[in-house]
């Protein structure tokens, strides 16, 4: 049986929780801030059974300081780091999988996302898997944007407008009328 245990950690974005398996260390849920590190941490214990822990294993540790470094500007490819999906649908597995190679800077629509995973009609359940994401950076669902190449939905806490704020950290800022500008 596998047990499971998280930590909350600060960040330029505020107070952020990472749940993993043991002993494993592969990803199952990052917790990007919520109004309050004790809101961040009911979402965490909401969302999986997990034992907090003070000092992370040192691969958690490794994760947490890339993160933080990618949330402060120094781009980070998660692409190496193990997750652990296999509780979500095959379909929301392919979509995570195909949003993983869209690189910071980068961004793609829906129905580009949709028709990479050779699902041409499914651009909304494509948004809807994404909004159900559980390890947003690690999967970058903020880089998948609404036709228009407007920002779409955002399932964390400040919606759209931490979507534009992670996108800024990368290099491509959305304004206001919703259209994307490359810096």
């Amino acid at each position: 049986m596998q047990n499971v245990a998280y930590s909350l950690f600060e960040t330029q974005l505020g107070w952020c929780g990472l749940a993993w398996n043991e002993p494993e260390s592969s990803l199952i849920l990052l917790q990007l801030p919520e109004a309050t590190p004790a809101l961040t941490e009911a979402k965490i214990v909401q969302n999986c059974r997990a034992r907090k822990v003070s000092t992370p294993l040192s691969a958690i540790s490794w994760v947490i300081s890339r993160i933080s470094r990618h949330l402060m500007g120094d781009l980070q490819d998660f692409l190496d780091i193990p997750i652990d999906i296999e509780r979500m649908g095959l379909f929301a597995q392919y979509v995570y999988a195909a949003a993983r190679t869209v690189q910071a800077g980068q961004t793609m629509t829906y129905g580009e996302l949709a028709k990479a995973i050779n699902r041409p009609k499914a651009c909304r359940a494509v948004g809807q898997a994404l909004g159900r994401n559980p390890l947003p950076l690690i999967i970058p669902c903020h880089r998948i944007l609404a036709a228009g190449n407007r920002p779409g939905g955002f399932s964390a806490y400040g919606g759209p407008a931490i979507k534009a704020q992670l996108l800024a950290i990368e290099g491509v800022f959305l304004p206001k009328n919703s259209y994307l500008q490359k810096k």
